[in-house]
């Protein structure tokens, strides 16, 4: 039997998304996207950029559309991980956040961490937000849609 992150898309997504009109959904994200993020990316088209829990791929969509080509992304479900490389913005790869940050030795000049971090311990987001610093070229940035919550509780050092 699989494990339930393996099949995020069917089990949890699908409740919540048509999968079917992604298109629609990735063009209706850009648009918050662009309004929201655009202005802390690089302007570098070669930025090295990392989409930490990628999902359906609605951040690498926006960066592909705005000519990023440098762009990973990992997800710890295998399902969303084929998913996104069967639409090809990005080259993405399972993986787990906690367990990511503390081995990785790549270095990002910016790091999307959207809609996740409500999913750890509070010990645990502060050490992933620890390894992401780590990770983070000098000048570099992470993203992170939950910012009231991280702001409340870790403080706003993190965040561009």
């Amino acid at each position: 039997m699989k494990k339930t992150e393996d099949n995020y898309i069917s089990i949890h997504f699908s409740q919540i998304h048509e999968i079917d009109k992604i298109e629609k959904e990735y063009s209706n994200y850009f648009k918050f996207f662009c309004g929201n993020y655009k202005r802390h990316v690089p302007t570098d088209r070669n930025a090295k950029i990392l989409d930490m829990g990628c999902g359906l791929g609605e951040t690498l969509f926006s960066l592909h559309k705005l000519g990023y080509r440098n762009v990973t992304g990992i997800d710890f479900s295998q399902e969303c991980v084929d998913f996104c490389n069967k639409m090809k913005f990005a080259k993405c790869r399972k993986g787990d956040a906690l367990e990511y940050f503390q081995r990785i030795d790549e270095q990002y000049d910016v790091i999307f961490f959207n809609d996740i971090i409500e999913h750890f311990l509070l010990e645990d987001v502060i050490r992933i937000l620890n390894g992401m610093r780590r990770c983070l070229n000098r000048g570099g940035g992470n993203s992170n849609q939950d910012y009231e919550w991280r702001k409340r509780n870790i403080g706003n050092n993190y965040i561009i």
